[in-house]
């Protein structure tokens, strides 16, 4: 009777840990474990047509103040990012925001589109061949990213962004 007592409590014990493991928190995919800074360079390699970038990421040294001129949200939501611009000063930029927790991505994209339009309005004053440029950047979401494209080839640097994250 003893030995069967313990049987059960040692079957709900490894029940009980089956269950906590299987039902983690879907915020935490393995996907979204794996910072960003792990695929910027085959994104921009997507497009060809993109001016000599600057490249800015989360593993870059005093990457919270960095990433204040991206985004206002609080950087202690952020897994990881990187963000490419032109170092010529146009339009183009290249961006991917991955947040800890989902409930965060919508906060996220609306800070990136307040990004960019105040790169619109910069351009009005600044170079307004690029102005239609920003104003056409491409802002999407997948999962915890937030994904901000400005080049003339956006639809090659998203598809290859899926291609490394589905």
């Amino acid at each position: 009777m003893k030995k069967r007592i313990t049987l059960i409590i040692f079957l709900l014990a490894a029940a009980g840990s089956l269950l906590a493991v299987g039902c983690g928190s879907n915020n935490k995919s393995s996907k979204n474990q794996t910072s960003v800074v792990t695929f910027e360079k085959d994104i921009l390699a997507a497009d060809s047509s993109l001016p000599d970038m600057t490249t800015v990421d989360s593993d870059s040294e005093e990457a919270d103040s960095l990433f204040a001129y991206l985004s206002d949200v609080d950087y202690s939501k952020i897994h990881s990012y990187f963000l490419s611009y032109s170092s010529d000063g146009l339009a183009d930029e290249v961006a991917v925001i991955r947040v800890k927790d989902t409930s965060d991505v919508d906060e996220v994209k609306e800070s990136v589109e307040d990004h960019i339009r105040g790169r619109v309005n910069f351009y009005k004053s600044y170079d307004v061949t690029q102005v239609d440029r920003a104003e056409d950047a491409l802002i999407f979401t997948n999962g915890n990213d937030v994904v901000l494209i400005v080049s003339d080839n956006p639809k090659d640097i998203k598809s290859a962004y899926k291609d490394k994250v589905e």
